[in-house]
């Protein structure tokens, strides 16, 4: 079981690393928007700081946005809740000796893809492609955006959501092609 919780625990960091970033795209974003500028605009995006800063603030924060963070919460917990389910056979057969940490249990899972569990196969499926919807789409704010970024946050290092947050600071003054490449979709 372990292991297992540790397999949830990757899964769910794979959810929390785009998190900030996901934050921009999901219908709600706006139910924190303000909070986040009223008590975390000096955290830095990226790596789950947004939200972890909200939590801290927790009773300092809008009714409103609780209410979203209680529904993402839900969201990542239902999908660890799957995998786990999805996987948990698999990680006792396959992965149970493996050193936990430094994605060793799903480079693991990985290696042993072939002889996966239908359900845990589709559940790696299914963080595969919304990684890759993750990664589509912040191709695609680059790309629309890449003039903007050049002309309003070439001094910024990139990385960590600087990018998108000096870009979101610069919100009025940014190209049509970037605005709409920014739109929740």
């Amino acid at each position: 079981m372990k292991h297992l919780v540790t397999v949830a625990a990757v899964y769910a960091a794979s959810l929390f690393a785009a998190a900030d970033v996901a934050a921009q795209q999901q219908p709600g974003r706006d139910a924190c928007r303000a909070d986040v500028e009223r008590l975390c605009k000096d955290v830095q995006p990226g790596g789950s700081r947004i939200a972890q800063c909200l939590k801290d603030n927790e009773a300092s924060v809008s009714a409103e946005c609780k209410e979203h963070m209680a529904k993402m919460r839900e969201r990542v917990h239902e999908r660890m809740k799957a995998f786990d389910e999805a996987c948990k056979g698999d990680v006792e057969q396959y992965c149970k000796d493996v050193q936990l940490g430094q994605g060793r249990m799903v480079r693991c899972l990985r290696d042993n893809e072939a002889k996966l569990s239908a359900s845990c196969k589709e559940q790696m499926a299914k963080m595969d492609e919304w990684r890759r919807q993750m990664h589509d789409r912040m191709h695609g704010v680059a790309e629309a955006c890449k003039g903007d970024a050049q002309q309003y946050c070439k001094d910024v290092r990139p990385g960590g959501g600087r990018l998108m947050r000096c870009l979101k600071d610069n919100e009025g003054k940014l190209s049509d092609a970037c605005k709409a490449a920014l739109q929740p979709q």
